[in-house]
């Protein structure tokens, strides 16, 4: 009986000190001075903040540490080590293995991250972006970089049917999938050489994953590879998240260029950028040149790389790579933006030496938060819970 007693007074004690139990009882004498001026728990050390619940639904973590009062962030990687805790705190143990980055405000400027996880940013009071938070995936001049969880594909929904393979001319690569589906693939060695064909497009996701990535070219020599799909982050805060100087690019890459008769890649897929406020007086403020862009990337040719979205520009498609030779508006597919679909890769020519098919432009992603997001440009646009 005695050891119940113990942890019964043990409970109580953690619910007096959850940083949401003062604030709706400022009549409790042991409350009285943890409460500041604004009506907020003010201690950043009280053990039992690092036990508190946070989110929603799929997207509830329950912080298994305590982080600092005062964190900002810069570029990273989020395979392994700093800032990364250790622990997981998914309450879903279906969501994915992420890196969790903890501190009681948060800011993040003009950051480019990169991993194999996707991230999730918990600010236990306010979260604040400035400049650019870039989680995209990327293929300039051929060189691959993949956003946060991007490197992984995600299980299920990517895989459509590949491209033909094709001596005089391979077919392009299918872009990538999300929320809209992406191009089909161009045919090759004029039509003898099917294209890709892209995955269907998914329903509302229920756990953090990137963009699906483009397919590779079908060889006539070597395809050209697939754009990644963006990368998956989640920022969540308890009080206040501050988009209001913020640029945030969750896109996929443009499809690369396929060699000696190689179809294009496709372009990737958009990612994922969850946002949501702990609580219910809590606020996201933004301001007119706020971004937030989960764009496809556009299809490759033999001939160039498609191109990267650019955040700058959140409703413009990424253009897809000229055909070349003789067929110069056959090229590869446009990447979605909005809610449009990547555009179909242009098929080979069957004179010039065009004979490989243009890679499929990548569909859009995902954005979500918990409540309306005002003033800013979305693509694709913020989707309710």
């Amino acid at each position: 009986m005695r050891s119940f007693f113990i942890v019964a007074i043990a409970l109580a004690g953690c619910e007096k000190m959850n940083p949401k139990y003062c604030p709706a009882h400022p009549d409790d004498p042991d409350c009285a001075a943890r409460i500041d001026a604004a009506g907020m728990d003010s201690d950043a050390y009280d053990p039992i903040d690092a036990r508190a619940t946070y989110g929603a639904g799929n997207y509830a973590v329950d912080l298994p540490t305590v982080g600092p009062a005062m964190l900002m962030l810069g570029s990273f990687n989020t395979s392994g080590g700093n800032p990364c805790i250790s622990a997981q705190a998914w309450v879903n143990m279906t969501q994915p293995d992420a890196c969790f980055v903890v501190a009681r405000n948060v800011t993040i400027q003009d950051a480019t991250i990169t991993g194999s996880r996707p991230l999730v940013v918990v600010a236990t009071d306010t979260l604040t972006i400035k400049g650019k938070l870039d989680v995209a995936s990327h293929n300039a001049s051929g060189v691959l970089t993949s956003g946060p969880g991007a490197i992984n594909p995600p299980a299920g929904g990517c895989a459509g049917t590949a491209p033909q393979t094709d001596s005089g001319g391979g077919g392009g690569g299918a872009g990538g999938t999300f929320t809209t589906k992406g191009g089909n693939g161009g045919t090759g060695n004029a039509g003898a050489a099917n294209g890709g064909i892209a995955a269907n497009s998914m329903t509302m996701p229920m756990l953090l994953r990137a963009g699906c990535s483009g397919q590779t070219g079908g060889a006539g020599g070597t395809g050209g590879s697939g754009g990644g799909g963006g990368g998956a982050v989640y920022l969540l805060a308890g009080n206040v998240i501050d988009l209001s100087t913020a640029q945030i690019n969750a896109s996929g890459a443009g499809g690369a260029i396929g060699v000696n008769r190689g179809g294009g890649g496709g372009g990737g897929a958009g990612g994922m950028v969850v946002v949501f406020v702990d609580s219910p007086m809590g606020t996201i403020t933004t301001a007119v040149t706020t971004r937030i862009v989960a764009n496809g990337g556009g299809g490759g040719t033999g001939y160039g790389h498609g191109d990267d979205p650019d955040v700058t520009m959140a409703t413009v498609p990424a253009m897809g790579a000229s055909a070349g030779g003789s067929c110069p508006t056959n090229g590869g597919g446009n990447g979605g933006v909005t809610m449009m679909t990547g555009t179909v890769g242009g098929p080979g020519c069957s004179t010039g030496g065009g004979t490989m098919g243009g890679g499929g432009g990548g569909g859009v992603g995902y954005i979500q938060s918990n409540q309306p997001i005002g003033l800013g440009t979305y693509s694709p646009g913020v989707t309710l819970p």
